[in-house]
């Protein structure tokens, strides 16, 4: 067995390798296992056997759905193409992670989402009693500025140093003032 480099990769998956050697991996770990369920000590399995072994699982075709894309990385591992192999199975390791953290956090994804929503309405209330007031100051600053025969164009620049606002933000209240 030590003269197929294929067959000594033996050990836990490291999803930083390259694709080629993931996919290497998986049917090292394929042979393995089977050997230990057959009683082969793992620096002791069979050339012949683990070949027809990688042969079978070539061919692994079965009517169960939710196995279909682990088979499809078996069959293509056990034929060779590593770098496919290791590729798709990289996607289903992340895809397993990222469904299995999702199923357990979703409650509490939901609970935080419906609290920062319920705390968005109350930060909106309060965020608009406050800018009432110099709104409405705001408003009527611009009144006597256009009476004192200040030009429309320059009061978001004289009104936004004196209530410490962007020019943006004064035009926004001025806009909304109907006589303004």
């Amino acid at each position: 067995m030590n003269e197929d480099p294929v067959l000594r990769v033996l050990g836990p998956v490291d999803l930083a390798k390259p694709d080629e050697e993931i996919g290497q991996w998986l049917v090292a770990t394929w042979v393995g296992h089977k050997a230990e369920e057959a009683g082969i000590p793992l620096d002791d399995i069979p050339r012949e056997w683990a070949i027809a072994l990688i042969k079978k699982t070539a061919e692994v075709d079965s009517e169960n759905v939710e196995n279909a894309a682990l088979e499809s990385v078996f069959r293509k591992a056990c034929k060779g193409d590593y770098a496919s192999a290791g590729r798709m199975l990289r996607g289903l390791m992340i895809d397993g992670v990222v469904r299995i953290s999702s199923e357990n956090l979703a409650d509490e994804a939901l609970r935080y989402r419906a609290k920062k929503h319920q705390g968005s309405k109350r930060g909106a209330a309060s965020n608009k009693a406050k800018a009432e007031p110099w709104h409405a100051e705001c408003q009527k600053a611009a009144k006597d500025l256009l009476a004192s025969g200040r030009e429309k164009r320059e009061l978001a620049g004289i009104l936004s140093r004196r209530f410490g606002k962007t020019p943006t933000q004064i035009r926004t209240v001025l806009r909304k003032a109907k006589d303004t």
